[in-house]
């Protein structure tokens, strides 16, 4: 009977164990917002980081990057921007599909941009699009932007997600990505 106990316990233990190491959403404080978000992987695989908040010109930029340190995925990070406007703004997938068109001119001439005609963040309408190396033919990155609290074409914060994590990654952190105002 006491080998059964043992047994018993040993096995929860490293049950226990299995589901502290797997994946759990996280969160991340940036002033007037909260993130929330699940990069399904084990926690303690990435680091988060948090910049001070930049008052532009019409808006203020909250910048949130989440950093891989795990040695297998070298330097793998996914950076958000909020763009809060402080009032209400054109969200429309028009002014959505701008916004990436000008983040995308960048890479044009290095790689070839692949836009995701369907796509959604936070179960929010968004824009996408995949940089695809054009020697490798492997993707580099991802980019979406949409609105976290836009309803219909109008709302007062912009998101911006650019990626260099892998795909699956990626789509789990794009999936479970939750920016709400406190």
């Amino acid at each position: 009977m006491n080998l059964l106990k043992s047994f018993l316990v040993v096995t929860t233990l490293l049950f226990l164990t299995i589901l502290i190491a797997v994946a759990v959403p996280d969160k991340a404080d940036l002033g007037p917002f909260v993130a929330t978000f699940d990069m399904g992987v084990p926690a303690g695989s990435y680091q988060i980081e948090i910049n001070p908040p930049t008052q532009l010109k019409d808006h203020n930029d909250y910048w949130l990057r989440v950093e891989s340190n795990n040695g297998l995925l070298g330097k793998d990070f996914i950076d958000v921007y909020i763009d809060d406007y402080g009032k209400t703004i054109d969200v429309s997938t028009n002014r959505l599909n701008e916004i990436l068109s000008d983040d995308m001119d960048m890479w044009k001439s290095a790689a070839k941009i692949e836009y995701v005609p369907v796509a959604s963040v936070e179960g929010r309408p968004a824009v996408a699009a995949k940089v695809i190396n054009v020697t490798s033919g492997e993707t580099n990155s991802y980019e979406a932007v949409f609105s976290p609290d836009g309803v219909g074409n109008s709302g007062s914060i912009i998101s911006t997600i650019s990626s260099f994590y892998a795909e699956k990654e990626t789509n789990a952190f794009l999936e479970h990505l939750q920016i709400r105002r406190q």
